[in-house]
C-alpha cells in the first residue's frame, strides 16, 4: 500500500485510519487496510493509533463479527513503545486478554 499511494495521499489514508478506527474493524477488508497502514505508518502516527484505542477496546472487542483483534495483535507485534501499550490496551483488564485471545483462535479457525 505504501508504494502505490502518492506522498499527499499517504497521510489522508494513515489520518482518516486513526480517525475512523470503529468502522474499519467492522469488517475483514478494513481490519486488513489498517494493519496495512500500520506497516506504513510513522512511530508518532502508530503512537496516535494506539492512543486512538484508549478506553475503547473493551467495547470493540465485546461486538461480535469485528476484526479489532486482528488489529491488535498487529499493534502489539509492531509498536515499539510498550508502556504506551499497557496504558492504552494491555491495562484495561485480563477480561480483555481473554477476548483477544478468544476472537484470536476463532479466527484462525475458520
Amino acid at each position: 500500500m505504501c508504494r502505490i499511494l502518492i506522498a499527499g495521499e499517504k497521510e489522508k489514508v494513515l489520518e482518516t485510519v486513526t480517525n475512523d478506527l470503529a468502522s474499519f474493524v467492522r469488517s475483514k477488508e478494513g481490519a486488513a487496510m489498517v494493519c496495512n497502514a500500520i506497516d506504513c505508518m510513522q512511530a508518532k502516527d502508530k503512537k496516535a493509533l494506539v492512543k486512538s484505542f484508549k478506553g475503547k477496546v473493551k467495547e470493540y472487542l465485546s461486538v461480535e463479527g469485528t476484526f479489532c483483534h486482528v488489529v491488535i495483535m498487529k499493534i502489539l507485534t509492531s509498536v515499539d513503545d510498550t508502556v504506551l501499550i499497557k496504558k492504552s490496551i494491555i491495562n484495561v483488564n485480563t477480561y480483555t486478554l481473554s477476548i483477544i485471545n478468544y476472537w484470536y483462535r476463532k479466527s484462525i479457525r475458520t
